[in-house]
């Protein structure tokens, strides 16, 4: 006896998308019904044994039909299970997330990202590209990135930023990075994409800061630096600005990890005060004030005062703050230090 008809039948209940299990069930329900017909027929003509093998098959066949459809109905319940788990993670992911199609239009927001950008409602951005959500001038970056998402797709997440989203009321100057990644393979190949965004407004403010500050530094006349000394002898400015090399002669970059070379530089004469009074304030954290010499690379011989505010460090250490500017001339008050020695 042949299976086509139940075989069939389960073939293509199992390559649709939603299964629905009384149509199918009806549908097996009729091809039985038909075989059954059929084997009246064929009894006529038939010995019994071939009857009772019959009869068999057909037991088997529709033993089989009710266990194919109880694995479908554990797969259906098993993806709406996945599907509210997605759900869940998704709405409740602790960063913004955004589902947009191929083309950056916005499918979906979770709970973060409707708080970040002041979104009661979902239904307000529908069908509104994702773009509008950025500055005009971080648009191009994601617009070129979605665009190369979509010529080139890949299951590998990929990043842009920082980019500064569109300003709201009383909130200014917010930066994220973006990545971007395809849901699944499904997905893949739909071109729905996740987008995720990581605040970087606290960097994106730290660097804007510096720079300014860095501006500022350039145009005093003298070094603005940072020195630090370690209980083990250690040495370093981890900070100075650009002036350290029109007085030392040494760029910042030179010092940073060690400050040798700027000792290197005191005249004799004034090294052994100039080290006992950082030792003092370092010691007692007071104020450093001294006035010293310097023979600089090319040969000359220059005077600078400096003054620094020390600071305990909690690895032991002493950080200072402070200046140190070129005097015009020589000066003849040789070791000045206020309040260190």
């Amino acid at each position: 006896m042949s299976t086509l008809p139940i075989g069939t039948l389960m073939k293509r209940a199992m390559t649709k998308p939603r299964v629905n299990l009384q149509q199918l069930r009806q549908r097996a329900e009729s091809a039985l019904k038909q075989q059954g017909e059929w084997l009246r027929e064929e009894a006529i003509a038939s010995d019994p044994e071939s009857v009772r093998w019959l009869l068999e098959e057909l037991r088997l066949y529709q033993a089989e039909l009710e266990l194919q459809n109880q694995e479908l109905l554990q797969s259906q319940t098993q993806t709406t299970l996945h599907l509210a788990r997605y759900r869940q993670l998704f709405l409740q992911m602790p960063l913004p997330a955004l589902v947009v199609d191929s083309r950056g239009v916005l499918i979906e927001l979770n709970r973060q990202a409707r708080q970040l950008f002041n979104i009661s409602a979902l239904a307000s951005l529908q069908q509104q590209p994702v773009l509008q959500l950025f500055e005009h001038d971080s648009r191009e970056q994601l617009y070129e990135l979605l665009r190369f998402s979509a010529l080139t797709p890949s299951s590998q997440p990929r990043s842009v930023g920082p980019l500064e989203l569109r300003s709201q009321r009383h909130q200014r100057g917010r930066w994220v990075d973006v990545h971007l990644m395809p849901l699944s393979a499904r997905e893949l190949e739909s071109g729905q994409l996740l987008l995720l965004l990581v605040d970087k407004s606290a960097e994106v403010a730290q660097k804007e800061a510096t720079r300014r500050f860095e501006s500022m530094a350039n145009h005093v006349p003298g070094v603005l630096y940072q020195y630090q000394q370690w209980p083990d002898g250690r040495t370093a400015f981890p900070y100075a600005s650009k002036a350290m090399e029109s007085i030392y002669g040494l760029s910042p970059q030179q010092v940073m990890s060690d400050a040798a070379a700027v000792f290197k530089l005191l005249h004799p004469d004034d090294l052994m005060r100039v080290v006992e009074s950082i030792t003092a304030s370092m010691t007692q954290l007071t104020l450093w004030r001294d006035t010293y010499r310097i023979n600089r690379v090319g040969g000359d011989t220059i005077w600078v005062e400096g003054e620094a505010t020390p600071e305990r460090m909690a690895d032991g250490s002493t950080l200072w703050h402070g200046y140190i500017r070129r005097l015009a001339s020589e000066t003849k008050s040789v070791g000045g230090n206020d309040g260190a020695a």
